[in-house]
């Protein structure tokens, strides 16, 4: 059992989203590609249009849309725990069918609550960010209730506050570059709101998996600093394969 003072390894946190990254790319945007191209559509449809009703339903498709994807990062990041990746996309998306509600629910009301500490003070958001940096792992991984699980992520995070907060800024700060870029490049050529649309779908493509692979590493070395077994969470309750096609008669 690893001491309770031990503080996160940042720069391992960071090597090992990297490395998860590139081994699993193919994973990745075959999982984001399922969800964000689809909700990503109707998102840009709904934010483009002139009503506001319209631009706040079309923010919350698109939260939705991120909510599951970080679950079933979390559950690929769970999955390879025992150094192999076993489930199939179409699993590791279903596999998080049971805290799904929970998962969309905690996440949207978390992501205004942070906006609103954002738009009140930066350092309310700020905290509730860092505070809440492990709530889709939690809820994924652990089945936390909606009323558990905000307490929980900070339970993992607070004796870590400012090595989880470095983690989160340095992949903001990479994503914004990224996103920023790609969104120029695409400017240039035209300003279409087709074309607009894409550059948001190809940058959650590439960059979310990012913030998910972020937040399911922290998670899991949190969970060993404090010395939980990792056999209580290395095994993904994965749906079973479908069965062989009956024999022609």
């Amino acid at each position: 059992m690893r001491p309770m003072t031990q503080k996160l390894d940042v720069g391992g946190v960071i090597s090992r989203v990297f490395s998860l990254y590139t081994q699993h790319l193919a994973t990745l945007l075959g999982v984001g590609a399922i969800i964000f191209i689809p909700f990503g559509i109707v998102e840009g449809i709904l934010t483009h249009s002139d009503g506001f009703i319209l631009r706040i339903l079309g923010t919350l498709v698109g939260l939705v849309g991120t909510f599951l994807f970080i679950g079933a990062v979390v559950r690929l990041v769970q999955d390879v725990r025992d150094g192999r990746l076993d489930a199939s996309i179409g699993q590791l998306i279903s596999s998080i069918t049971p805290v799904l509600v929970t998962l969309i629910v905690v996440g949207v009301l978390s992501s205004f609550a942070e906006g609103i500490g954002f738009i009140l003070c930066i350092v309310p958001g700020v905290f509730l960010v860092t505070a809440w940096a492990v709530l889709s792992p939690v809820i994924v991984v652990e089945n936390a209730g909606i009323g558990e699980a905000w307490g929980r992520s900070w339970t993992l995070v607070k004796g870590n506050f400012w090595q989880v907060l470095g983690v989160i800024i340095l992949f903001f700060v990479i994503e914004m570059v990224a996103g920023i870029i790609l969104a120029l490049i695409l400017l240039a050529i035209s300003n279409a709101v087709v074309l607009a649309i894409i550059a948001a779908i190809l940058a959650r493509l590439l960059l979310a998996p990012l913030q998910a692979l972020a937040a399911s590493v922290i998670y899991f070395d949190l969970i060993d600093l404090q010395g939980q077994p990792a056999a209580a969470v290395a095994d993904p309750p994965l749906p079973p394969p479908p069965p062989p096609p009956a024999p022609a008669v």
